[in-house]
């Protein structure tokens, strides 16, 4: 694989939140690679719940999981603001979606 086709991984609603709304620097940064967004999500049988912004979640040990991946999001290279705009919202409910499925399957 080459550098510049190595997977990255970005948490889309930022180091501060609000939760479950994504940023545009997801957006921007896919842009500017040329690579799509992937939206993606787990969940887990027996986890540990934290109080915190984001509800960090911890997997207990050996417990079971799912990952859910939606379908790919392109942004165009030339996107206008609208554009940018638009996809960050494809995106953010894109990400509630595969949310949704991931935590339907422990019957959350």
């Amino acid at each position: 694989m080459t550098r510049s086709a190595m997977p990255t991984g970005v948490c889309p609603d930022g180091p501060r939140g609000p939760r479950c709304v994504a940023s545009k620097g997801s957006v921007f940064l896919a842009q500017r690679a040329g690579a799509p967004m992937v939206p993606l999500a787990n969940s887990f049988k027996r986890r540990k719940l934290f109080n915190t912004w984001d509800r960090f979640v911890v997997p207990c040990p050996f417990t079971r999981g799912v990952i859910v991946f939606g379908p790919p999001i392109l942004v165009p290279k030339d996107a206008s603001e609208a554009v940018i705009e638009h996809k960050r919202k494809e995106l953010e409910q894109a990400l509630n979606a595969v949310t949704a499925q991931a935590d339907a399957h422990f019957g959350r």
